[in-house]
């Protein structure tokens, strides 16, 4: 669809070659296939889908890699802040229903 020519004047593009997309006009030195030009179009979305499917995929990556590891570090004292050696220490995970045992060493820790 093709906007009339005085349309194209009143919106200040006074070129003799100009091409009608959506929202916007744009003048050219050169006349263009519209073949071309759809081709070019068609490209361009694919590459933004494309670039949008990867960021979504290496996004989701990530967050779950980072749901499935952790590490919690400490020393085990008990209420006067003397230390615990060799405490037996099990964490669980309530939301999942993971248990993960371990002891602490000489040092508490």
């Amino acid at each position: 669809m093709r906007p009339s020519r005085g349309a194209a004047q009143q919106l200040g593009l006074a070129g003799e070659n100009w091409l009608s997309i959506p929202f916007a006009f744009v003048e050219t030195s050169q006349s263009i296939d519209p073949r071309e030009f759809v081709q070019l179009h068609v490209r361009s979305v694919f590459a933004k889908i494309a670039f949008s499917v990867a960021t979504v995929l290496l996004t989701s990556a990530v967050v779950a890699w980072s749901a499935v590891t952790g590490n919690i570090s400490g020393i085990i004292t008990d209420s006067t802040g003397a230390v615990i050696p060799e405490a037996a220490v099990t964490v669980i995970n309530a939301d999942q229903g993971l248990r993960s045992k371990t002891n602490t060493d000489a040092r508490g820790f």
